[in-house]
């Protein structure tokens, strides 16, 4: 049997209507527990448990119960491990939150941060309906990004293969003929030649670049390098409004929804910060943390720093002056929800336009450096 502890072990056989008699520990399975902590979960996988626990919660189960019903149904064994291990802190007397501290790379300090807040308030059922709907309306958004995506990334793969064809398949058959026959190919010809002769002779130069490439992204996306990085992408003139944006949209929502659950100010914005892709913005966002011990609010802050879009940080202005910053900041993550979606779908809809033509023209240049050498064959 599978488990991260003995006390899991216990919950297991418990679960079935036996009684343990001996536990013994293997070292292999230790091992393989221990690596289940550090293990990623699918975000669909997340979001179906938080809404399935909450249904059986609401149905009036006990905790442990609604764990046991959901492991019996679980047919995924590494998660079924993390349910077990939950229900077995529960039954060793640790809260959910705690259990779920234990898997920090599956349940995030948001997460964590909102079931706690609903065990303080008696409401976890409600707050993990409301959890589940955020998890949902944040995959929606992905998979919507990534289904748009799909054909520009489709159209550049055929392009690029059929390309590639050409330029090793197709070229040196007539560079071969236009050299047997000794004729002074046109300008625009020799330029094909050359470039289909190169990459035949020397693909692995073509291989080096493409690898040191990948090495200079890597060097570039590395932790040490990573703040100039973001801070460039800041200024790119579409891209980085567009980033702004949608961690302006991440910010307010994660806040909102922290707010409106009983979770401290404070406490919300280290959640935000450690979940803030930009690390310039994040740095903001530790600001404005900071700045809640000196008195400050949270959007004078945010207002300074020039960071986010003004009229999303004026909302949450009037929200702090209103006393109805949860509602407002539910608002500006709709808004700019909104504005990021359609902008990311103009993008995408111009990407595929621009990748066909790119082949086209260079497909053109190809065929017509081969004509030109085909004529001057007659």
């Amino acid at each position: 049997l599978e488990a991260p502890d003995e006390a899991a072990v216990v919950a297991h056989v418990q679960a079935q209507g036996l009684i343990p008699v001996k536990i013994k520990k293997s070292a292999k399975l230790s091992l393989a527990s221990q690596s289940n902590r550090g293990a990623k979960v699918k975000s669909s996988t997340l979001s179906i448990f938080t809404m399935e626990l909450a249904t059986l919660l609401e149905a009036g189960l006990p905790l442990d119960r609604s764990l046991n019903i959901l492991i019996g149904m679980e047919e995924s064994a590494d998660w079924r491990l993390v349910l077990e291990d939950l229900l077995a802190q529960i039954k060793s007397g640790k809260n959910l939150s705690e259990g779920m501290r234990k898997h920090p790379k599956i349940f995030s300090n948001f997460y964590v941060g909102l079931v706690h807040a609903g065990e303080l308030s008696g409401a976890l059922n409600t707050v993990l309906e409301r959890l589940a709907a955020y998890l949902e309306r944040r995959a929606e958004t992905r998979r919507s990004i990534i289904f748009a995506l799909i054909y520009p990334v489709i159209v550049i793969v055929i392009g690029f293969a059929i390309l590639l064809y050409l330029l090793v398949g197709v070229v040196p058959t007539f560079a071969e003929i236009v050299q047997r026959n000794k004729v002074d190919a046109p300008l625009l010809s020799d330029i094909v030649f050359a470039m289909s002769s190169g990459l035949i002779h020397y693909w692995y130069v073509v291989l080096a670049l493409l690898v040191l490439l990948i090495i200079w992204v890597k060097i570039q996306l590395h932790p040490s390098n990573r703040e100039k990085l973001d801070a460039k992408l800041l200024k790119t003139p579409l891209f980085g409004d567009l980033i702004r944006k949608t961690e302006l949209a991440k910010l307010s929502r994660t806040l909102g929804t922290m707010l409106s659950n009983g979770v401290p100010l404070a406490t919300a914005l280290r959640s935000v910060h450690e979940s803030v892709g930009n690390q310039v913005l994040g740095q903001t966002i530790e600001s404005a943390t900071q700045s809640l011990k000196g008195g400050r609010g949270m959007a004078k802050v945010l207002i300074e720093s020039q960071a986010f879009p003004t009229l999303g940080v004026q909302m949450m202005k009037v929200g702090e002056e209103t006393g109805q910053m949860e509602k407002m900041l539910i608002k500006v993550a709709d808004i700019y929800d909104k504005e990021v979606k359609n902008t990311t779908q103009s993008i995408v809809s111009v990407l595929g336009p621009i990748a066909i033509l790119t082949i086209a023209v260079f497909a053109f240049f190809l065929m017509a450096g081969v004509m030109l050498a085909i004529f001057s064959l007659s």
